[in-house]
């Protein structure tokens, strides 16, 4: 899984575990997942005439980034819908050997511009992408990567005006296997409350 990995991939080792010149989709709904399972040679986990059946239990390869954004609440929150989210400057191609990608390399941009007005925030976290963007797993420090976030704003005569963020991801190492969870708030003056990612296992 999926179908289409071969033609992102330039080699595919079974015996080594290990793919090499992986690269990944930027847009959100086209990105290509990869997961993995492995048995141990053992009695019981070997098919033969005696054992038909074999459990496989398969892990995600790569990292899953989700994005939350809601308006404040109160008296002065503003009208906002957000018209593009992305991740910059994230990895576009690495291989994978024996259990650890490494090798990374490229420049990418992991998001889309939403649909129509886009999506109309409220006082609660509304989820962007409800399937979650996949990224290839890495050590950032620090500004190595940012969130990018474009909205419309509706003012109170009704004018509106186009407004974008690029912030900064704090430093992390985004693993295989886990959700990243970046939630964000646009105040009423125009600002983005940001912070850690919540980490969670992938399953």
């Amino acid at each position: 899984y999926p179908a289409k990995l071969a033609e992102k991939v330039t080699d595919i080792s079974k015996d080594e575990y290990s793919i090499n010149g992986f690269e990944l989709g930027p847009q959100y709904g086209e990105q290509q997942d990869i997961l993995m399972a492995t048995v141990n040679k053992t009695t019981t986990e070997v098919v033969n005439e005696n054992n038909t059946f074999v459990l496989f239990t398969f892990k995600h390869l790569l990292s899953r980034l989700d994005v939350k954004l809601n308006v404040e609440s109160g008296a002065n929150a503003i009208d906002a819908n957000v018209l593009a989210v992305a991740f910059l400057d994230t990895y576009q191609k690495a291989n994978f050997n024996k259990g650890i990608w490494e090798n990374q390399s490229g420049n990418l941009a992991i998001g889309d511009n939403l649909d129509g007005d886009g999506i109309t925030l409220t006082s609660s976290e509304t989820s962007i992408f409800p399937n979650g963007l996949l990224a290839i797993p890495a050590h950032l420090e620090y500004g190595d990567a940012s969130l990018y976030i474009l909205a419309k704003i509706t003012l109170p005569d009704e004018t509106t005006m186009e407004k974008y963020w690029t912030l900064p991801l704090p430093a992390i190492t985004w693993e295989p296997g886990k959700r990243y969870t970046y939630k964000a708030t646009l105040t009423a003056e125009f600002n983005i409350e940001f912070s850690t990612p919540e980490v969670q296992s992938w399953v």
